[in-house]
Formats: structure tokens, C-alpha cells, sequence
């Protein structure tokens, strides 16, 4: 018996174009958040570091704060985007498990 948990490949059939293509795309998905949030991130401290630098006429002391400052931030932000794709995943691998489950059972 299978624990609703546990995911492992027969979860998602290798057979079933409509499960991998539901598994692509949430990994597309995740890639995309990741992706623009880092870009984000980067082009703020970047230009806040440059209009400081140019404002303040300090070279590009700010630029490289803000750049090295950035980048804590941005590994924080993966994490935590990370951990909400993780936490809405668990449902439905377990929902699927029990579908599997009552298809072998009935």
C-alpha cells in the first residue's frame, strides 16, 4: 500500500502524453517564476546602484553594494518560491497516488 506521500515515478504514467505534458508545463512554470524574479531583482540593484552612483558622483561603489546585497535576496527568493511550488505539489501527487490506488484496487 502506497502512502499518499510518497511520490515516486509510477505516480506520473510515462505512457500518458496529458501527464508529462501537466508535469512540463509546472516545471516551465517554476523555471518562469525563477527566471523573472532573479532579473528582476538584479535590474533593481542595478539601477539603484547606478542612480546612487551618478547622484552621489562615488564611482561605482553603490552599484557593487547593491549588486553583492542582491544576491542573499535573490536566494531567498528561490527558496521561497521553492517551498510554495513544494507545498502546492504534495496535494496533488498524493491525490494522485489515491487515484492509482483505487484504480488497482477496483
Amino acid at each position: 500500500m502506497r502512502k499518499p506521500n510518497d511520490f515516486n515515478r509510477e505516480t506520473v504514467s510515462q505512457n500518458n502524453p496529458q501527464d508529462r505534458a501537466a508535469v512540463m508545463s509546472n516545471v516551465f512554470n517554476v523555471v518562469n517564476k525563477v527566471a523573472i524574479v532573479v532579473i528582476l531583482i538584479i535590474a533593481v540593484a542595478l539601477g539603484l546602484g547606478t542612480l546612487l552612483d551618478r547622484w552621489l558622483d562615488t564611482g561605482r561603489i553603490f552599484t557593487l553594494l547593491f549588486i553583492l546585497g542582491s544576491v542573499p535576496l535573490t536566494l531567498t527568493a528561490i527558496y521561497r518560491i521553492s517551498l510554495s511550488v513544494v507545498s502546492q505539489a504534495r496535494p496533488q501527487a498524493g491525490t494522485a497516488a489515491n487515484k492509482s490506488e483505487d484504480n488497482t484496487t477496483a
